[in-house]
């Protein structure tokens, strides 16, 4: 099953992490580590010293608290750099040792899982990062998938090219497609996802598998057409409503669609007021995130103008007083969701803690149809 993220805050100047804390908390249940871009200090695995790091750097620098590059020099200290490595132990070693121990702990079944198929491919004599791209395709599906992954894991952008033919073999169409979001590819990429979507939305029977591997490969891209496909999806009345559940849950993360002057968000939002009457709890769930992204800025001020939202309140009061079931995928019930937007439309924000900090102890899940 895909991993499903949600980004509460795009704006850098909050003191939240632009990506919200959901985000960490879906990837490292599935064994993965999200960094953020600006420096973190890890001293035992980086090879820095704590103690040096604590020390401001001399000269214009460290008025923005910018730390060096490996082999720059920090008073007379030189930072050392990393060797580089195509061996895939090797680099899966260090991606596990740049994780915190409480997600070695609690990925701990997942990451003996993952040695014994690398074990398993370097039997086959898969050893290197060629060794794996060069024999993808001929592995068998378990490895295959298991390949896949590590690509994801330790970012090989090599890969790329390998995973757009792989990506038609509909057995491992979700992994590639999710890979690729996760490598931060360029145009073509997002061409291709166009091109097979455009396709299929122009079929009287489109492939929902294909259309589901387009909106996991669109994820977090502010391509204007990426953008706009993402938005017909979400519009289309005959297609399921867990893929449109799944495009509005895209579109909440795309800056692109806050600009009030544009007809983009006018889409949204008349599709997002339209989906909370829907029958299908993926598309009310859906909605209401496309709400809360649409009159948030991610500060703490209040908008000066009204975004035409203001009309879904009846129908989110009336979720938050009665909708107590969990929201598809996650831990809280869709009216913690509601009371998140209706503070998010009347405030300009998502409040703190949010529904997914509140209810974080609920061990159950909303179920996540995919039918």
């Amino acid at each position: 099953m895909p991993v499903r993220f949600r980004c509460r805050n795009r704006n850098p100047r909050s003191s939240r992490s632009a990506f919200s804390r959901r985000f960490y908390r879906r990837s490292e249940r599935q064994g993965l580590r999200v960094f953020p871009a600006a420096f973190t200090a890890d001293a035992a695995t980086d090879g820095y010293s704590s103690e040096k790091l604590r020390e401001p750097i001399a000269g214009f620098a460290c008025l923005f608290r910018q730390w060096p590059d490996p082999g720059h020099t920090i008073r007379g200290t030189t930072v050392p750099r990393k060797k580089r490595t195509s061996d895939l132990a090797a680099l899966y070693s260090r991606f596990l040792a740049q994780q915190s121990q409480e997600s070695r702990e609690r990925c701990a079944t997942v990451n003996r899982d993952r040695a014994r198929k690398l074990g398993r491919l370097q039997r086959q004599g898969v050893i290197t990062v060629a060794d794996l791209l060069g024999r993808l395709t001929c592995l068998s599906p378990g490895l295959k998938q298991f390949g896949i992954e590590l690509i994801t894991l330790l970012k090989i952008q090599q890969a790329i090219p390998i995973l757009l033919d792989l990506i038609f073999d509909r057995t491992v169409r979700m992994s590639c497609a999710v890979a690729l979001e996760f490598l931060k590819p360029d145009r073509r990429v997002t061409q291709f996802f166009l091109r097979i979507s455009n396709r299929e939305l122009a079929s009287a029977s489109p492939d929902r598998n294909w259309l589901e591997a387009a909106v996991y490969g669109l994820r977090f891209c502010n391509d204007r057409r990426a953008v706009e496909l993402l938005v017909t999806i979400f519009e289309r009345f005959d297609l399921p409503g867990w893929l449109r559940g799944d495009a509005a849950d895209k579109l909440g993360c795309a800056d692109i669609i806050c600009d009030r002057r544009t007809r983009l968000f006018q889409r949204c939002r008349d599709a997002a007021l339209r989906g909370l009457d829907d029958e299908s709890i993926e598309v009310q769930f859906g909605s209401m995130y496309v709400i809360g992204s649409l009159c948030s800025d991610g500060t703490r001020r209040r908008r000066s103008t009204l975004t035409g939202c203001e009309a879904a309140l009846p129908r989110l009061h009336q979720i938050a007083a009665n909708d107590q079931r969990l929201s598809p995928g996650y831990w809280w019930p869709m009216s913690a969701e509601a009371e998140d937007v209706i503070n998010c439309i009347r405030v300009g924000c998502w409040p703190n803690p949010d529904a997914g900090d509140r209810w974080l102890g609920n061990p159950a899940r909303g179920e996540w149809n995919r039918d």
